[in-house]
């Protein structure tokens, strides 16, 4: 409780985040490196593969509580897609499953990464049967919201399953 995280700018992420007790922002680059250079920002949603550059000391990681998949996309509407010809909307579905097969093959697993960030000098902890239960326990109520809208009804975040 009481800590300040940097969170993705995502309103769901940071209301994870808030739900724990946190305050979050999204500072990047210079606002960012000068928060975490004078102690003003606590924890950081980060990958095992950014923390070296992107702390200054690397810390204690969770090695089995994923938040949510980390994956950046592009996501268009029905009716910005409809707005397509054909042949646009036939290059758009091939871009994604060009971009989806790379993602599979080529971005690395924290399988991979976590050692890594261990033999860096980071520690890699596991959080308990009753942890993970507090925390969905805790974020239940945010995923209640996130099921009964229609944009997101369905969507299963990862740290649900």
């Amino acid at each position: 409780r009481g800590a300040t995280v940097r969170a993705l700018p995502s309103s769901d992420t940071a209301t994870l985040f808030e739900t724990l007790g946190a305050r979050t922002g999204s500072w990047n680059d210079a606002d960012y490196s000068a928060r975490v250079a004078d102690g003003r920002i606590d924890l950081a949603d980060i990958s095992f593969q950014q923390a070296p550059a992107g702390l200054p000391e690397l810390g204690i990681a969770t090695g089995n509580v994923g938040l949510y998949t980390h994956m950046n996309v592009l996501i268009g509407s029905d009716q910005a897609l409809a707005r397509l010809s054909g042949d646009q909307r036939a290059a758009v579905a091939a871009a994604a499953r060009t971009m989806q097969d790379w993602a599979i093959a080529h971005v690395e697993r924290d399988t991979a990464t976590g050692p890594a960030y261990y033999a860096a000098g980071g520690r890699v902890i596991l959080a308990t049967a009753d942890q993970v239960r507090e925390l969905r326990a805790a974020f239940q109520p945010r995923y209640a919201q996130l099921e009964a809208d229609p944009a997101t009804a369905g969507a299963s975040p990862a740290s649900r399953r």
